[in-house]
């Protein structure tokens, strides 16, 4: 079976949030993601703070692994990402609102080949061995403090 020309791995609501889950849905190895979402639980004062947050958590999850993104946002902010992490194409109304806005637009974007990131391929492991170097590090600091 010949593989698509395109092809790209739906994320739905928050899941670009979830590093474990973007991870797993980039060793299908789409040529994107797709994110479908709907930051309407964002209420209150601080709904503009959450819807943004939201996309920033996706902007880390396309610079983890190395992909694009298309975010689809009825009540929220609807972009397109590239693989660096920077927001390429927003959607907005004619004065330029980006958060709740409705309707179409389109855009040409390109991406290069993407490849396996340090993260991608020892996923979670850096924290660990960072956390132990710190600990290792901060206790011999601590007894030469208190040893003298």
């Amino acid at each position: 079976m010949k593989k698509p020309d395109v092809s790209f791995a739906p994320l739905i609501c928050f899941e670009d949030t979830l590093s474990g889950v973007t991870d797993k849905a980039a060793r299908l190895q789409p040529d994107f993601f797709i994110t479908i979402t709907n930051d309407g639980w964002y209420t209150g004062w601080f709904a503009t703070w959450g819807v943004r947050q939201h996309l920033q958590h996706a902007v880390f999850r396309c610079i983890e692994d190395d992909r694009p993104m298309i975010r689809c946002a009825n009540t929220g902010i609807s972009c397109v990402i590239n693989q660096d992490g920077t927001v390429t194409d927003w959607f907005s109304d004619a004065s330029g609102l980006k958060i709740d806005v409705g309707g179409i637009f389109a855009v040409n974007s390109n991406f290069y080949p993407s490849h396996a990131t340090f993260y991608e391929t020892w996923g979670d492991w850096i924290v660990l061995i960072s956390s132990v170097i710190s600990v290792m590090l901060g206790g011999r600091l601590l007894c030469r403090l208190f040893l003298k």
